[in-house]
């Protein structure tokens, strides 16, 4: 795991029993040995790590053998081979030792789908066939041929060499980049360097891939000379996260338009060197703080867009890097309540917490147009972040074709007053709680408002309509309701996230919504919480001039305390004065009055505490995150001391495990809270009142 606790293997997942880490919302998990799920190592990091660990256990054993050279997928006239390497001064007699292969993992269309997946394998010294490897040598096994393996080699696989005692003396994984056609995967030097793409040379002195071979197989944009870490290198910085380096050749990153920039990362990954558009994001925080958040777009030399897996997530071109220093946790915030809505079963941005380094206004910084990479561009950690977009990957929503169906996809939010010039804007104008429309903003589709009219007239008449049920005497039945324009489950993930996280703008900034094709509005992406979970000092809600302190009033607390709702805080008088409307939490505040909606509500919550979110589960993400971000994190508070830095810490490193801490206590302490008040809905006896 990416925490450094080990897989317990095997796992059951969906009512299957799996033996290496299992899918689940565009990332690998696995659980450890006290059952608690977290992330999978990436392969290319477990990889160096074993290699590491058995290369020491290697260096105490005569034996001295190792997997050297692994070919999965052949060019034409190529067959899979392995090959192995003896370091040591003697013959080796392999009799009795075995390698063995990935457990495939069964297709759902299977036959034997429930049956479990076994390794295949090869074991050495079969009838007729040798079973030895001289000093200093190599032993080739080809695919099929006599005396060697039948086993086949995929583009995400492993391969284990075991002795006759069944110990395992080797072990190498591989991803597709590292499976690529005709170049095989091996160690330079041979026996005893570390893996990496090789010309198939089966038998000879291991050697490195030329880079035309590999720019003609791998993603456009990849970084085929490592040329991103080299740099790096060279100025002998190092880092337990992926870094990007962005150079802007002398430009200021401005607040639109996009400036050409060379962009790289450099991670355990495949890595990307070519150009993006990087652009200042973000309302406040692009105003008022020294460390900018950026919008990034990828292209290539002629400014064609280059989508591509960045960092191991899923391929696209717009992405977002959060910076800002108003989360002290350095991006745990958001990081978290991702990780929460991704926990529901739920889409929400992927992440990557990143150390970036901003190559700009060059005779500010002294470098006088030199172009040299130094420790002075260091820029501190990011979260790299997917934006919300349509995609099967991201939003999947259908694409939208209005000649053919007008009533889906779509993407829209509401965001307060933050309407950018050229936004498609609607209002929802019959909104029962005030004499103000409620303005809308469409994400998808994209065009001129002339050009979507049909778009918003639909969208306007189906949220008013909406609306007009929510003020109804039957707003609760289950036919006539509010059940026929909303997806319930999603309002109830949403809700449920929302309270979790406290979010002072959740109902009323960045609060994403979106409908398929022929079905209801759902609620969601959850986005942008970097002032959530308590921080001080929840504004726009009363009390953010003292600390956060007010209330309890009828959501039982104040806006930042681990006891109350964020829902109806705005129900008592005077305590929203600087935004009294509070966007959309008016419906949550009508729903909650749905005996029903409360008790989906309760069971829904008990189903997720029972499991993904669990007090051992979410301190066991904390864990895994925070364990990997710390270095980082110390880095980014002395860069940005004069900024974040506290005097009431002896250090910066006090200061960060102090915000760390707190988020993680604040967390449990309000879900705890929420378990005790949700409790009482579990049971109904009668419907809503229609009054």
């Amino acid at each position: 795991m990416e925490s450094g606790e080990k897989c317990a293997f095997p796992i059951d997942f969906d009512g299957k029993l799996e033996h290496d880490c299992v899918a689940w919302n565009g990332e690998e998990w696995c659980r450890d040995g006290a059952g608690l799920w977290g992330k999978c190592m990436p392969k290319e990091e477990a990889t160096a790590s074993a290699t590491a660990s058995l290369s020491s256990l290697l260096g105490a054993s005569p034996a001295g053998v190792t997997i050297n050279e692994v070919l999965a997928r052949g060019a034409k006239g190529q067959v899979d081979f392995i090959e192995l390497y003896n370091s040591g001064d003697e013959e080796v007699d392999l009799a009795g030792w075995t390698l063995e292969d990935r457990p495939k993992k069964k297709k759902k269309d299977d036959a034997d789908a429930d049956a479990d997946a076994t390794a295949s394998s090869f074991s050495f010294g079969g009838p007729g066939c040798s079973a030895s490897i001289g000093p200093k040598s190599v032993l080739l096994l080809r695919r099929g041929e006599e005396c060697s393996f039948e086993f086949g080699l995929g583009e995400k696989d492993s391969v284990t060499l075991k002795d006759a005692e069944g110990k395992v003396a080797d072990h190498v994984e591989w991803r597709k980049e590292n499976a690529l056609k005709g170049i095989s995967y091996g160690r330079v030097p041979d026996g005893v360097g570390g893996f990496q793409r090789t010309e198939p040379t089966g038998g000879d002195a291991n050697e490195g891939v030329s880079v035309d071979k590999l720019r003609a197989e791998l993603p456009r944009g990849a970084d085929v000379t490592k040329s991103c870490c080299n740099k790096l290198e060279k100025i002998g910085f190092s880092s337990n996260l992926p870094v990007i380096v962005i150079d802007t050749k002398c430009q200021e990153v401005r607040d639109e338009p996009k400036i050409r920039t060379e962009f790289c990362t450099c991670s355990d990954g495949l890595d990307y060197a070519s150009w993006a558009g990087v652009e200042i994001r973000g309302s406040s925080s692009a105003r008022d703080h020294a460390k900018k958040g950026m919008a990034v777009k990828l292209f290539n030399a002629t400014s064609q867009k280059l989508e591509f897996p960045l960092l191991g997530l899923p391929k696209d071109d717009d992405w977002v890097m959060y910076g800002p220093e108003t989360d002290r946790s350095i991006g745990l915030r958001n990081f978290l309540a991702y990780n929460i809505s991704r926990s529901m079963g739920n889409y929400a941005s992927r992440t990557k917490f990143v150390e970036v380094f901003l190559q700009d206004e060059c005779n500010l910084r002294g470098r006088a147009g030199t172009g040299g990479l130094s420790m002075k561009d260091y820029h501190g950690v990011y979260l790299l972040e997917e934006k919300i977009k349509r995609s099967d990957k991201r939003v999947d929503v259908c694409k939208h074709n209005s000649t053919k169906d007008i009533t889906g996809g779509y993407i829209f939010k509401h965001d307060n007053d933050n309407i950018d010039k050229g936004d498609v804007v609607f209002p929802i104008k019959k909104r029962f709680n005030s004499k103000e429309p409620m303005p809308m903003v469409m994400i998808y589709p994209k065009g001129e408002k002339k050009d979507l009219q049909r778009e918003v007239d639909f969208l306007e008449e189906y949220l008013n309509g909406f609306e007009r049920v929510l003020k109804s005497k039957e707003f609760a039945d289950p036919n006539l309701g509010y059940a026929k324009f909303i997806d319930v489950d999603s309002f109830v993930d949403y809700f449920l996230g929302t309270e979790i996280t406290k979010n002072p703008d959740a109902y009323r900034g960045s609060t994403y919504m979106h409908k398929d094709c022929d079905a209801k509005v759902s609620m969601g992406p959850m986005w942008d919480y970097n002032e959530a979970f308590g921080m001080c000092c929840g504004y726009p809600i009363e009390g953010y001039m003292a600390s956060g302190k007010s209330g309890p009033g009828k959501s039982g607390g104040s806006a930042i305390s681990t006891n109350g709702w964020r829902f109806n805080i705005c129900e008592d008088y005077g305590r929203c004065k600087r935004d009294p409307v509070d966007g959309i939490s008016h419906w949550y505040v009508r729903l909650w009055q749905d005996p029903a909606f409360r008790k989906r509500a309760a069971d829904r919550w008990q189903e997720l505490r029972s499991g993904p979110l669990s007090n051992e589960q979410v301190n066991a993400n904390l864990d895994e995150a925070t364990n990997k971000l710390r270095p980082a994190a110390i880095r980014n508070y002395n860069r940005w001391r004069e900024e974040i830095g506290s005097k009431s810490f002896r250090s910066v490193k006090d200061q960060w495990e102090h915000e760390a801490s707190t988020l993680r206590e604040w967390v449990i302490e309000h879900m705890e809270w929420m378990d005790s008040e949700l409790a009482q809905y579990k049971f109904y006896t009668h419907q809503a009142n229609r009054g």
